[in-house]
């Protein structure tokens, strides 16, 4: 996947080009701001933005302070079914409010929601299955770990520190991340985005890592896809990757360690901060240069960008207002399999092709063939660290859910040919702008389940395929019309 990044010198905040600030030992137990040529701001300036001060709190390691309990203003509902309310599932509808989520209350918890909240400051202890932020506007979120993924839609001005196995955005404008990541984080049709390592201390943060399984060595924030021009190809890259070792510290809180615990933090989450931790190779993407130690080299990463914009410069321009693909480009696929972009067909629809290909011959079937030969012909198709998401943003259920790696997807295509049966089947052509490496497809059929006669339900959906440089397809991601995500659970849930 073509990724392209602005690479900046210095903290995003400042914009000014001065020296980045010294090193912060990120073991004191005691916050301290980090020494800098420019002269500090300090305290932090009151009358910033509430996200823009919280980052730039955090990006200078300085304490997560109270006051932790603010009232804040119930926002008026107009449906019947929405409230302001606080629960150890949900934040809604709230203005100004600052609350504590404590550990014994998320623990079991599948899922937590943060919707409607405008100038709130709000902080999750524990752990949890996924978190749902939707439609805030200047806020910060403190957010412990959880199992599945970190979704973020329709909001602006967030500063949100977090650990999650999937980070995934979408309409997202103005935010900070400081993030744990096991898995390549997702932008799309996003702006300003900023991505930086995990800095906080927080009370059982270590525990609630192992609690959820996360791997505290593998963080995968510096190795974002952006698709966000996919959508648009006028835009700029949706995001940027400022240093971080030798800027950043590790901050702490003031939170009562006698109410919620001592503060803890994994090692390899220091370890990554200063640089003596990788947090995770570019695989296949190679999409960040790591140099001696995992230390962030910064010139040669400014020199593939370099090239980068070199090569894009002498390849032959797209020329403005170009339409869509021609009908050879959108052939469907019984007619494209096999095909090669040498003979017309653009690159990303010939990889596609290629797997529906396989998967017409039925070589993508554990029934027929043994789990050595499909993944072998997955192999063939998709990278190794492939990602699946079946869930549109929504909770997953079941085996439906987002995974990562060939060896997870083949366990899916069991289970998956285990329950379900598929007729009436028709697809669309495949469809690809030019210049994207996002191919679409339209899918409907009846789908029914093997193990209990007369459940069914008609299911349309429209599925994206993301295709890396290599030619082979790094992400699937599956769209469903308002309801039928809900329709599909509530058939087949209690058969899985």
């Amino acid at each position: 996947l073509k990724l392209q990044f602005l690479y900046l010198i210095g903290t995003s905040h400042t914009m000014t080009g001065s020296p980045a600030p010294k090193h912060v030992d990120p073991t004191a137990t005691a916050p301290a701001a980090p020494a800098s040529t420019a002269t500090p701001v300090d305290p932090v300036d009151p009358a910033l933005p509430l996200f823009r001060r919280a980052a730039l709190e955090a990006a200078r390691a300085l304490p997560l302070a109270g006051p932790w309990d603010v009232a804040g203003e119930a926002i008026p509902t107009k449906k019947r079914w929405e409230k302001a309310e606080v629960t150890p599932c949900s934040a809604t509808f709230y203005r100004g409010k600052t609350v504590v989520i404590p550990a014994s209350e998320t623990k079991k918890q599948q899922q937590v929601e943060l919707a409607q909240l405008h100038d709130c400051r709000v902080v999750v202890l524990g752990s949890c299955g996924n978190y749902m932020v939707d439609d805030c506007t200047n806020c910060e979120f403190v957010l412990g770990p959880c199992s599945g993924s970190l979704f973020i839609r329709d909001c602006t001005d967030l500063c949100i520190t977090a650990a999650c196995q999937q980070l995934r955005m979408r309409d997202l404008n103005n935010a900070e991340f400081f993030i744990h990541t096991e898995t390549d984080p997702c932008v799309e049709a996003s702006s300003n985005i900023v991505l930086r390592p995990l800095n906080v201390r927080l009370p059982g943060l270590k525990e609630a890592f192992a609690e959820v399984k996360l791997r505290a060595h593998e963080n995968r924030f510096r190795h974002a896809a952006d698709f966000s021009r996919f959508v648009d190809t006028t835009k700029e890259d949706g995001f940027s990757l400022p240093p971080y070792v030798g800027v950043l510290g590790m901050r702490t809180t003031d939170l009562s360690t006698a109410v919620h615990g001592p503060l803890t933090v994994p090692d390899a989450v220091l370890e990554i901060l200063v640089g003596t931790c990788k947090g995770g190779e570019s695989l296949e993407n190679g999409t960040f240069h790591l140099g001696e130690a995992g230390r962030l080299d910064q010139s040669a990463a400014e020199a593939v960008h370099r090239e980068r914009e070199a090569k894009k410069a002498a390849s032959p321009a797209q020329p403005k207002g170009a339409g869509a693909p021609s009908a050879k480009s959108q052939a469907a696929p019984a007619a494209t399999a096999g095909v090669s972009p040498d003979e017309g067909i653009p690159a990303p629809i010939a990889a596609v092709a290629k797997c529906f290909a396989l998967w017409a011959s039925g070589k993508l079937s554990p029934s027929q063939h043994s789990k050595e030969e499909v993944l072998k012909s997955l192999a063939e198709v998709m990278t190794a660290d492939y990602v699946h998401d079946p869930c549109d943003g929504n909770t997953p259920f079941g085996w439906m859910k987002p995974m990562t790696g060939l060896e997870a997807f083949y366990e899916f295509l069991v289970n998956d040919e285990a329950l379900f049966e598929r007729s009436e089947l028709k697809m669309g052509e495949l469809r690809g702008q030019p210049g994207s490496n996002v191919v679409k497809v339209t899918a409907n059929c009846v789908i029914s389940a093997k193990t209990k006669p007369g459940v069914s339900l008609p299911l349309q959906k429209e599925v994206h395929y993301f295709v890396g440089p290599c030619g082979k397809i790094a992400r699937q991601e599956y769209h469903f019309p308002a309801g039928a995500f809900a329709k599909w659970q509530a058939k087949f849930e209690p058969l899985m």
